[in-house]
């Protein structure tokens, strides 16, 4: 699978007008206006600092611990939101953490971001977040992936259904 490629930032002359910091802006604020809680909001965020930087080497592999200082969250709030975000499919593990024999720690997980999924999470209603951190799937009817079905932007076909992200 190819990485797109962006430009550096240094490229540019003038950074604040620059395509990039645009881009990086509208991100951000898409994740400050969503319905997460204030915690899950810091802890994206810091996700979404650390990828911002690293993205063009492919995936990120950003660490809990490192999350955890830079959100101002505890480390378990960490494990809890990249779950629910693996869950909604905003982010997708590549390659899992490995320890050696004697217990020692591996690298973080790897990590990619789909953006159009981190768009339908972002306009996702209260109710259904609320529904989803409970486990539950109803409220919200039908098939694997309905609980999304409160989005804005979610991708639909000509019936107007919802199609799921996953088969």
């Amino acid at each position: 699978m190819s990485v797109p490629r962006y430009r550096q930032p240094s490229v540019v002359k003038d950074y604040a007008s620059s395509e990039e910091a645009s881009f990086r802006r509208r991100m951000r604020d898409m994740v400050r206006k969503s319905n997460l809680t204030r915690c899950e909001r810091d802890i994206l965020l810091a996700f979404l600092n650390h990828w911002f930087v690293h993205r063009h080497k492919g995936g990120v592999h950003p660490g809990k611990k490192k999350l955890a200082k830079r959100s101002g969250a505890s480390e378990r709030s960490v494990k809890y939101t990249l779950n629910l975000l693996r869950t909604l499919g905003v982010i997708e593990a590549i390659a899992y953490a490995a320890g050696n024999a004697d217990g020692e720690r591996g690298r973080a997980t790897e990590y990619t971001l789909d953006r159009m999924r981190f768009n339908t999470m972002c306009e996702l209603p209260r109710e259904a977040l609320v529904a989803i951190r409970k486990g539950e799937n109803s409220r919200i009817s039908g098939g694997k992936n309905a609980r999304l079905k409160g989005a804005k932007n979610a991708p639909r076909n000509n019936n107007c259904t919802i199609i799921p992200f996953r088969s």
